[in-house]
């Protein structure tokens, strides 16, 4: 990112992204607080965006943890140059950071979450460390190029200003849209840093089950749903964005700008493969000081166990998009039983006896051999791991419109019907429990309407904008299948689904439209559809006096 618009551009587009993940997270932890289900954010598009856009998002959304998964573990094996190691260690070390998050994924949903609590601090650790790492390798550079002497000139102020390093970097030779394009480049390159970060809200509600209080409830039950988070991941996104500005600040002290070249335009972490401590900008930072990279080294393992951990979190989200979709699929039956596709969704929605779609793990790890294209073409695996970083950065910022879009449906369909649907039934199918989007404040839902409106202008301007300027800041056509290539399959699936459903049923001029919202009763269906996911989640039952926002 720095080599692309320069320190400052990487700290704004950092800034611009924290606050477009908390407005996303916001929205989607609305929606999680009533419907807590594996799959969630596919049965959201789909009952109050599209249902055609729900299944060309669940499957977008599937890939960009798959693409995020290998590109994590392709980064781990760049990191091992370091070490200067022999294929064999070099092939058992990637095995172990490939096998890992399957293992992790296999746990029950209950420890795998306190496992990514413990893992979410360690990372948080490894972030700080980093950071600080970098403070005192400015110190020692700092204390070097005072004893450099100053060139004689009598002209002090002029001599500091052409010592200084320019914050944002424009009219360069590699730069064809300078300052504005390496600004949104460093955008849309930052945004794979915030992928996944909406698997906080899914994972923490997931786990979520009420308890059964039937003596303490009745059926006029009324329970506040506030726009807000009841758990700690709501800071996720503000903490995160603050961790990477100050990395970023930290970092573009300590290398010039002219050497950031060697790290552009690869992905996130991953260097251009030409030295041992280029695989990331930050153990390229350490590698300047020390006899023998002790620093860089240790760094370097410490970012390869965090790394190893991300990637968990990858599988994860990809593992239980599947295994929603394939639910789903077979629940709807929208798919004929004993059919070559109702094998396979048969087959991904089988759980294990921890109540983990253990099938879907493995097959949402089906780019495992991605990480071992280094011991064939240095530059194929270069090429391929950005290619995978950028397509799952447009995936899943393409996730974050369509579900901003949903919210804003769903926000407007409620203030328009609240008092005419039930939000949420019963699960044991005894009388209706009425909970509702209850807010004393009016104009909580234009607020609401307004941030998920928003939040989705803004991922699609980062997508197709910030994508055009970093393919003209790019010197290969490569770098441009990412953004358009998935956008033109976005688009491609989402009229093949149309035009099929237009021809078996509905008419091809009556199939554009999104799913009608504008009746209670149409409101009211969705919201049943949603219901009966919920109890067959076997969560969410019924809540708990002792739960916030309960008003008996």
């Amino acid at each position: 990112m720095d080599g692309l618009g320069g320190p400052g551009a990487a700290i704004y587009a950092y800034a611009l992204l924290g606050i477009l993940s908390s407005m996303v997270l916001h929205n989607i932890a609305t929606m999680l607080r009533v419907w807590p289900v594996a799959g969630a954010l596919f049965l959201y598009v789909k009952h109050f965006l599209d249902e055609e856009i729900g299944i060309v998002i669940t499957v977008v959304y599937w890939l960009t943890y798959c693409f995020s998964a290998a590109a994590l573990a392709s980064t781990v094996a760049d990191t091992l140059a370091i070490f200067n190691l022999s294929n064999g260690p070099t092939a058992a070390i990637m095995i172990v950071a490939i096998a890992i998050p399957i293992a992790l994924n296999s746990l029950s949903l209950n420890q795998f979450r306190n496992i990514e609590i413990g893992l979410g601090t360690y990372k948080i650790v490894v972030a700080l460390v980093v950071i600080l790492a970098m403070n005192v390798i400015n110190s020692e550079q700092s204390w070097s190029n005072n004893e450099i002497p100053k060139s004689d000139t009598h002209n002090i102020r002029e001599n500091h200003l052409q010592e200084r390093e320019s914050l944002f970097l424009g009219g360069r030779p590699h730069q064809a849209a300078g300052w504005f394009g390496g600004f949104m480049s460093s955008i849309f390159l930052g945004s794979f840093s915030l992928v996944g970060i909406e698997v906080v809200a899914v994972a923490a509600q997931e786990t979520v089950v009420y308890q059964r209080r039937t003596s303490e409830l009745t059926s006029q039950t009324r329970w506040t749903i506030t726009d807000q988070f009841s758990w700690p991941a709501r800071w996720v996104p503000i903490v995160i964005s603050v961790l990477y500005i100050w990395g970023t600040w930290s970092v573009a002290a300590n290398i010039p700008s002219d050497d950031l070249l060697q790290f552009y335009p690869t992905g996130n972490l991953t260097g251009s493969a030409l030295g041992p401590c280029q695989a990331s900008i930050f153990i390229d930072a350490s590698c300047q000081i020390g006899n023998g990279h002790g620093m860089a080294k240790a760094l370097t393992i410490l970012l390869m166990i965090s790394l190893t951990f991300t990637a968990t979190s990858a599988v994860y989200a990809s593992s239980r998009t599947l295994y929603g979709f394939a639910s789903d699929m077979i629940q709807s039956r929208q798919v004929q039983e004993g059919s070559f596709l109702g094998k396979i969704f048969d087959f991904c929605a089988r759980t294990n006896k921890y109540n983990v779609p253990q099938n879907a793990v493995f097959v949402s790890a089906w780019l495992i051999w991605v990480p071992f294209l280094k011991f064939t073409n240095a530059e194929t695996f270069a090429q391929v791991t950005s290619l995978f970083t950028d397509m799952g950065s447009v995936c899943c910022i393409l996730v974050w419109a369509c579900e901003s879009f949903a919210a804003a449906r769903l926000y407007y369909s409620y203030k328009r019907h609240r008092t005419q649907v039930e939000l949420v039934g019963d699960a044991a199918g005894s009388a209706p429990m009425q909970r509702y989007l209850h807010v004393e404040d009016k104009g909580w839902y234009i607020r609401n309407m307004l941030l998920s409106v928003s939040a989705g202008i803004l991922s699609l301007l980062v997508v197709v904008l910030g994508g055009i300027m970093y393919v003209l800041e790019t010197k290969t056509a490569l770098q441009g299948a990412a953004s358009f290539g998935v956008l033109c399959f976005f688009l491609a699936l989402y009229a093949i689904l149309k035009l099929n459903r237009g021809l078996r049923r509905d008419g091809v001029l009556h199939v554009w439209k999104l799913n009608p919202l504008d009746k209670s009763s149409d409101f009211q269906s969705r919201l049943d559809s949603l219901n009966r996911a919920r109890a067959r989640a076997g969560v969410l039952v019924q809540p708990s006096s002792h739960d916030p926002g309960v008003n008996p």
